[in-house]
């Protein structure tokens, strides 16, 4: 846009605006461009921990805005205008801005999104509503995070673990037990299988059906069984989560109050 023939004041208006029109990608851009824009942002990021008060909140919205900009100005490249999203709904919320930060996690689960990026955007999502004690928001979120077919197995695992604690804060608790017992086979992960059955038992304990909450955690240690007694340091690990579950004090202290009211009667 030529500024010639406007007025001094006119045309400064006019490069302002120019200036503060996000630019299109060119192919002189080099390749590592959207690399050197995020860690831009990044050190926004940073230098905000070194900084309090009203300084700190304007460098931290500084650095928002950076890895926000990165969508615009690097279109395609998807996983790093993804991963540059998560982090600046990251800072909104350290800034209590939770709308600002919902429509980056609105952007992340777009379906441009990279399913990684986009599954943790519908995690990160749930997680709004949870806290928000929005549950069924809360769970339809965590269950579209755990679809994503291609997203990696760790964040699927972690949605549908949210998912079931989400079916039983709605009351829907043989729903919550059907995805736990589906956690408890089909998880690749053995710690991610641990935490399933230690959900599904304190479910039990909660309902003081102590009988079935003894067998969901004898199934748990025979199913590990093979795994925990390797003499490697994922045995150990695994032998250390086992006696770690919390159902095993809140089993035994349960007990322990039946036996008691049994005894004062």
């Amino acid at each position: 846009m030529s500024t010639a023939g406007l007025g001094p004041a006119a045309a400064l208006v006019a490069l302002v605006a120019q200036a503060e029109l996000p630019r299109a990608p060119s192919a002189e851009q080099p390749a590592e461009a959207v690399e050197v824009a995020f860690e831009r942002a990044a050190r926004l990021q940073r230098a905000a921990r070194r900084l309090s008060g009203p300084e700190q909140r304007a460098t931290l919205a500084q650095a928002a805005r950076a890895f926000s900009a990165l969508r615009v100005e690097f279109p395609a490249e998807h996983d790093w205008t993804a991963r540059a999203g998560l982090r600046a709904a990251g800072v909104w919320r350290q800034l209590g801005e939770g709308e600002l930060a919902q429509l980056e996690y609105e952007r992340l689960c777009s379906f441009e999104t990279p399913p990684a990026w986009r599954s943790r955007g519908w995690l990160e999502r749930g997680h709004v509503e949870r806290r928000a004690r929005r549950w069924r928001s809360a769970l339809d979120a965590y269950l579209r995070a755990a679809s994503v077919v291609s997203a990696p197995a760790r964040t699927r695992d972690d949605a549908s673990l949210w998912a079931a604690r989400m079916h039983a804060e709605l009351g829907e608790r043989e729903a919550a037990r059907r995805l736990l017992e589906w956690i408890t086979v089909h998880s690749c992960d053995v710690f991610t299988r641990i935490r399933a059955f230690d959900e599904w038992a304190l479910g039990f304990v909660r309902e003081d059906d102590l009988g079935a909450a003894a067998g969901v955690l004898e199934r748990a240690r025979a199913a590990t069984r093979e795994i925990a007694f390797e003499a490697t340091p994922r045995g150990e690990r695994v032998l250390l989560a086992l006696e770690r579950m919390r159902v095993i004090p809140a089993l035994e202290a349960a007990v322990a109050r039946r036996v008691q009211a049994q005894r004062a009667k």
